[in-house]
This record gives C-alpha cells, sequence and structure tokens, in this order.
C-alpha cells in the first residue's frame, strides 16, 4: 500500500471516530461572520470564521491552529481548560487540510501574533486526501500546471498573481 493509500486509510478512519463521537464530518451550515483578513481588523471584537487547518501544534494544554481562506491566515489558540471535548478530538482527530469553523475573540498573544481565542470550534469537514508539502510539490513545476488549484493552496505566490 502507498503512503497516499496509508494516509487517505488514516483520515477515513478519523473521520469515522468523529461520527462515533457524535460530530457530523460535513455538517450543513456554518454562520460566518468574517473571512480570515476581516478577523485580523477587530482586535478585542467576537469574530465568527471558518478555514482550512494548514498546521496544527499541541503544546501541553494549548493547541495552535493555522487557518486559512482565500483572504489570508489567522492563528487561533484553543484551550483545554476552556473546552476539553473540543480540545480533545481536535489534538486527536484532526489534520492539516481539513475545515473548521471558530467563534472567539480576536487579541495579540505574548509574541505579538494576531490570534483568534477559541470559544466554540466546529468541525466543518474532514480531507480524505492529505495536502502535498510545499517542498514536494515545488519541485515539480509540470504537476504544478496540471493542477493549478493545489498549487494555489500551497503557494500563496500563485494565488496573489491570478
Amino acid at each position: 500500500m502507498s503512503r497516499i493509500d496509508e494516509a487517505i486509510q488514516a483520515k477515513t478512519e478519523k473521520r469515522s471516530q468523529l461520527e462515533e463521537l457524535g460530530i457530523n464530518p460535513h455538517p450543513y451550515a456554518f454562520n460566518k461572520t468574517h473571512t480570515v483578513a476581516g478577523c485580523i481588523a477587530k482586535k478585542d471584537q467576537e469574530v465568527q470564521t471558518a478555514g482550512r487547518v494548514m498546521s496544527i501544534r499541541a503544546h501541553g494544554k494549548v493547541i495552535f491552529l493555522d487557518l486559512a481562506d482565500m483572504t489570508g491566515d489567522i492563528q487561533v489558540m484553543v484551550r483545554k481548560d476552556d473546552m476539553p471535548e473540543a480540545f480533545s478530538w481536535l489534538k486527536n482527530l484532526v489534520d492539516r487540510g481539513d475545515f473548521i469553523g471558530v467563534k472567539g475573540t480576536v487579541d495579540a498573544t505574548k509574541t505579538g501574533e494576531i490570534t483568534i481565542f477559541a470559544q466554540e470550534v466546529l468541525f466543518l469537514g474532514k480531507a480524505l486526501r492529505p495536502l502535498p508539502t510545499e517542498w514536494n510539490a515545488a519541485e515539480d513545476k509540470e504537476a504544478r500546471f496540471r493542477n493549478r488549484a493545489v498549487d494555489m493552496l500551497i503557494n500563496p505566490e500563485t494565488k496573489r498573481v491570478l
């Protein structure tokens, strides 16, 4: 079995685990009030946005996610003490490429990074195929030209030009 097939199988199993927890891996609707770029300008205000998880980092009782849509990207912080159930499935079942919705307050972290401090997190979609990494996709220019959607997903410069 190839690495891609193994990744697809693992993601399919995670989708089944989400369903077992009572989480619909593809809900019908989400009320998005702001784009990601719109959130950045709303410091100290409550926002509700959605996007693709571009990276996820767990640090003890805190998870940081980089959330991206067509307008930009923003960091999201989820605390275990605030949302223990969501923290568990975020840590164990969410992968790079999945879609989530977030409701929270925008502020800066101690390092100055504009961040949404999450109060609610909703799972919006499970990506069953792994996203290509920047370094392996950049090597094959022919593949990038054949699949422009993937190229724009991993290469912000291509998206900006088009």
